[in-house]
């Protein structure tokens, strides 16, 4: 099963990003559907936008970029969109019923055997490909922001999917310079939301006890173990300070009294406690002050510091291979 024409269902900031790394990737024959032609113009710019990151880093040339780009075709017509493609990949947002519709639009329309992949970021499929005429080549690929930047995607198939669609899908965002990583079970949040909720639930906790401030966590981050963590996997860098006993080394004895210390007095809340509303009623303040003493390199507001991530992004992409 080889896909090669391409449709996007929705042209929002996932969509626009999805467009973007497939024309990073080029090969494909895309189309872009949403429902308003300003929605994709903006979807259009938005790209062009995202292209010229790549430009700036000499990937390829501006009149590379703005090349791929005019080979893409926009529409508000579904049945342009979906009637030929083998690849959809719809990006609406993250509403069950509106998933649910937008299935059985894309279902009217397109072939009974052209795969179908839902950008949910935590719905379960199975409940959005309920009601499906074909729920067997519906799979859930979860990108993170900027699609573009980012390789992880997360495939969550459920009981209805057929494994040669899973495989067919996997295959392809390799392709495309993905790493899909397939669960063997749905759960809320799938792998790196859990992940980042249980960070920022410490990080809450650490300032709501008087531990150090929201300044303090950034610094640490950043300047510790966000830079491990950005090129190794969790398991990975304990694998490292095990020295010659690798992982097993620290997990049977490495980290001691000290480990044990540490996991006991970890926050461990399901919901937020009345004690760390102060730090939500604040927490933009805080914030503020943090924007306000970064130095110009790091950048001071969300553009800025966009614009900071996405250069880092570009390099540990060169990094790990993955331009």
């Amino acid at each position: 099963m080889e896909f090669k024409k391409i449709t996007l269902y929705g042209s929002g900031l996932i969509g626009t990003g999805w467009l973007t790394q497939l024309l990073v990737c080029d090969g494909f024959e895309v189309t872009v559907y949403d429902i308003k032609d300003d929605i994709l113009e903006k979807c259009r710019k938005n790209t062009l936008n995202n292209l010229s990151l790549f430009v700036n880093e000499g990937i390829f040339s501006q009149e590379e970029a703005e090349k791929r780009l005019n080979k893409v075709r926009f529409t508000t017509d579904k049945t342009e969109a979906l009637a030929d493609a083998d690849f959809i990949q719809e990006s609406v947002p993250e509403n069950l019923d509106l998933k649910r519709s937008v299935l059985a639009d894309i279902e009217s329309v397109c072939r009974p055997d052209a795969a179908i992949c839902s950008s949910t970021s935590a719905l379960d499929l199975g409940e959005i490909v309920a009601d499906a005429a074909h729920p067997e080549r519906v799979v859930a690929g979860h990108p993170y922001h900027p699609v573009y930047l980012l390789p992880l995607i997360e495939m969550i198939p459920c009981e209805k999917t057929d494994p040669k669609y899973v495989h067919a899908v996997y295959d392809f965002y390799k392709s495309i310079r993905k790493e899909p990583v397939v669960l063997k079970k749905s759960c809320p949040g799938y792998i790196g939301t859990r992940l980042m909720t249980t960070l920022y639930r410490e990080c809450v906790h650490m300032v709501t006890d008087g531990v150090c401030t929201m300044e303090d966590i950034e610094t640490a981050f950043c300047y510790g173990p966000g830079m491990r963590y950005a090129l190794l996997g969790p398991n990975t860098v304990l694998q490292l300070a095990g020295g010659e006993h690798g992982l097993i080394g620290v997990l049977l004895g490495g980290m001691g009294d000290s480990g044990s210390n540490t996991m006991a007095t970890l926050a461990n809340w399901t919901v937020y406690p009345e004690e760390t509303y102060p730090y939500f009623e604040h927490c933009q303040e805080e914030m503020d002050k943090v924007l306000a003493n970064r130095d110009d390199l790091h950048g001071h507001n969300n553009d800025e510091i966009a614009a900071f991530r996405d250069r880092g992004l570009i390099q540990l992409l060169k990094q790990h291979g993955k331009l």
